[in-house]
């Protein structure tokens, strides 16, 4: 199955290092940062339970796996975060107070390490941990239909700018209406995750 697969060139494109990270199943990369401190932050998707180079367990079947790593592709620290069914990672970035945001889309309700109910059959799912990995919070929005989460971005007020694409109607924690089959959705978070608009 797949495993994380990272490869690190000179500017002349001359391998320096790569490495592997994975368990027995499906783990797929889809987000990749720089850190400040010259290492990265790496994320996906992972299928995987504790096995192989992979040390956390699963809550479902598929959840958020980060793993960060020194500047030579070292594993420093890993973690999953996910509620009893399938929530898949798009993206994690660093933060202002050396924490990361993670975001991708969930079709888990509370449990695991979610604590907040979905709406529909897919929502927007964000969580926002320390330095370390540890979650301080997450977030889940939403209406009745399907909404996925692309991209998430700190704000100069501290706060998160979430985008994706929404098939839902005005239900669930969704205030605006829809405008056709599959419209791009933005909301607008304060530094503690509450939806501004």
């Amino acid at each position: 199955w797949e495993d994380f697969w990272l490869i690190k060139v000179d500017a002349g494109g001359a391998k320096q290092w790569e490495r592997v990270y994975g368990g027995p199943w499906g783990d797929l990369l889809s987000a990749l940062e720089p850190t400040p401190d010259g290492g990265f932050i790496v994320g996906g998707t992972s299928y995987s339970g504790a096995e192989g180079n992979k040390t956390t367990t699963n809550a479902g079947s598929a959840d958020f796996w980060i793993l960060k790593l020194d500047a030579n592709g070292n594993k420093q620290w890993e973690r999953s975060y996910g509620g009893t069914d399938d929530d898949f990672l798009n993206t994690v970035r660093p933060t202002a107070d050396g924490g990361y945001v993670l975001g991708g889309y969930s079709l888990s309700g509370v449990g695991g390490t979610k604590t907040t109910a979905g709406f529909g059959d897919v929502d927007y799912w964000v969580v926002k941990v320390d330095a370390s990995g540890n979650q301080q919070w997450d977030r889940t929005f939403g209406g009745s239909g399907a909404d996925v989460l692309g991209g998430v971005r700190q704000t100069t007020d501290g706060g998160f700018l979430l985008a994706g694409n929404s098939i839902s109607t005005v239900s669930g924690n969704k205030s605006s209406a829809s405008l056709g089959l599959d419209d791009f959705w933005v909301v607008k978070l304060d530094a503690s995750g509450n939806k501004l608009w």
